[in-house]
């Protein structure tokens, strides 16, 4: 059985990871980022410089959730205000960015991400499986794709004394739970008003390309993707005691179920996502010989492909070419690059000179150094002379 093809993965790769770890980029300068205060946002100095914090959001790792235009396009369920709105990504708990020519040209929040590598073999899969095209319609299937990459579970904001410090790579108050289903509603909310279905076809048809029977195409497409993007619902949340909340998620629940359940068709295989856990933090990470809590993986790769399968990574089991079969959206060449400079992220220091945090209170810290020492070493350790962490074999 082939292991790779192209820039996918085999079906055993997948099925063999259950993660959510693992990103980066590799603009190797070492011109840091400097302790700065962009409007009211403080970056601190985590060891990457500007272009490797910048790719850690906007890097495209192969997820391809929803069909760009249409994020760009969709609005709010009961308002005419775009979805991507600020307010209302904050309010989800995500972190939303301005404009930035070359970097972010359509103000993408931290780790959406835009996927326009598409593949004639995943383009047919999707057409099939997401958005359902009449056969007389000879329209292309959807090139580009709105994905999300680990940056958008794993990059967090602390507000002390009305400054916000930016922590890369750390725990966030998102919640992704209510991302997705708000996603639903606004999507039905476009195929029920009239007047919200001409403004979203205006804006997702190319110039010139808006008509009536194009809307109803795409209100039909839309339904088709409705019902998919329930079905995932219905699959990880129905029989939940309680929603997730904020900066919780069971993330080896919905991977697993992604794996086992929806790449492969059997749905009787999935079971409800109900263990979340708060998102963890990824400095130190790639210095792991062994990662996630029960210590089941022990391949970067494979941790990774199983963060980009739980979100969206497209891989195609059910067909009878079997060429394609196993193909996967996965980006294996960007998850690789990406890890290379996830190991050089550290995480932020409390500094009074860097940070806005007052001083550290030094007679405390000696406390707590001492009682550290004597409840918490022995299952985690504390900084060498050479400023590593010691590492047990295998770790």
């Amino acid at each position: 059985m082939r292991t790779l093809r192209k820039n996918g993965c085999s079906f055993l790769m997948v099925i063999a990871v259950i993660g959510m770890y693992g990103c980066g980029d590799t603009h190797m300068s070492k011109e840091k980022i400097p302790v700065s205060e962009e409007g009211k946002v403080i970056t601190l100095d985590q060891g990457w410089n500007k272009d490797q914090q910048a790719d850690f959001y906007h890097t495209s790792q192969g997820s391809q959730f929803m069909p760009y235009s249409w994020f760009l396009a969709l609005e709010q369920p009961g308002s005419d205000s775009l979805f991507r709105d600020a307010n209302n990504i904050k309010r989800l708990g995500f972190i939303p960015q301005e404009l930035k020519p070359g970097v972010n040209p359509d103000g993408l929040p931290v780790g959406f991400v835009k996927d326009d590598n598409m593949d004639a073999v995943l383009s047919s899969a999707l057409s099939t499986s997401r958005v359902q095209y009449d056969a007389e319609n000879t329209r292309s299937p959807y090139a580009e794709w709105l994905g999300f990459t680990c940056a958008a579970c794993h990059t967090s904001e602390i507000q002390y004394n009305n400054q916000v410090m930016r922590i890369d790579g750390g725990s966030p108050l998102s919640d992704f739970q209510t991302l997705i289903i708000e996603f639903s509603k606004a999507l039905k909310a476009t195929t029920e008003d009239d007047q919200k279905l001409t403004r979203f076809a205006k804006n997702v048809l190319a110039e010139g390309g808006y008509n009536e029977i194009e809307k109803q195409n795409i209100q039909a497409e839309i339904r088709t993707y409705i019902s998919w993007l329930d079905k995932y619902i219905a699959m990880n949340y129905n029989g939940l005691s309680a929603p997730y909340g904020y900066g919780r998620l069971d993330a080896f629940g919905s991977i697993l179920n992604r794996v086992t359940a929806s790449f492969t068709g059997i749905d009787e295989n999935a079971r409800p996502a109900n263990a979340p856990v708060s998102y963890p933090f990824l400095w130190n990470t790639s210095q792991l010989s062994w990662v996630q809590w029960n210590g089941s993986v022990n391949n970067h790769i494979d941790r990774n492909l199983g963060e980009v399968s739980g979100v969206f990574a497209h891989t195609v089991v059910n067909t009878d070419i079997d060429e394609d079969r196993f193909f996967s959206s996965a980006k294996i060449d960007n998850l690789e690059k990406l890890e290379l400079v996830m190991s050089e992220l550290d995480s932020p220091k409390w500094d009074a000179l860097s940070s806005p945090l007052p001083p550290i209170d030094q007679a405390k810290a000696e406390q707590g150094k001492t009682l550290f020492a004597k409840n918490c070493m022995r299952c985690h350790g504390i900084r060498d002379g050479n400023d590593l962490f010691p590492m047990t074999a295998p770790n």
